[in-house]
């Protein structure tokens, strides 16, 4: 090979990988911004489908505390666990 043809093949494979960082990045991109929505939107749980009224939590962000342990905190227990002392 001459030099021009490894010049053109380092240029082709640099190209490629070029674009293949790219593509990760915008991958990357992507969940951190899910994850972004997940932590400041509000969100529902124990919904069931002929539930009017499913228990709203706050956006996780903007708590003082999770609102995971307020069940416990409430005395509400969670099947299959004991009771806290």
């Amino acid at each position: 090979m001459r030099s021009r043809e490894y010049d053109l093949d380092f240029r082709d494979r640099a190209g490629r990988l070029r674009a293949w960082g790219i593509g990760l990045l915008v991958v990357a991109t992507l969940q951190w911004a899910w994850c972004v929505l997940l932590l400041v939107t509000p969100y529902t749980v124990d919904e069931k489908p002929d539930d009017p009224y499913p228990a709203e939590c706050e956006a996780r962000l903007f708590t003082d505390r999770g609102t995971a342990n307020d069940g416990v905190y409430q005395g509400d227990l969670v099947p299959g666990r004991t009771r806290l002392a």
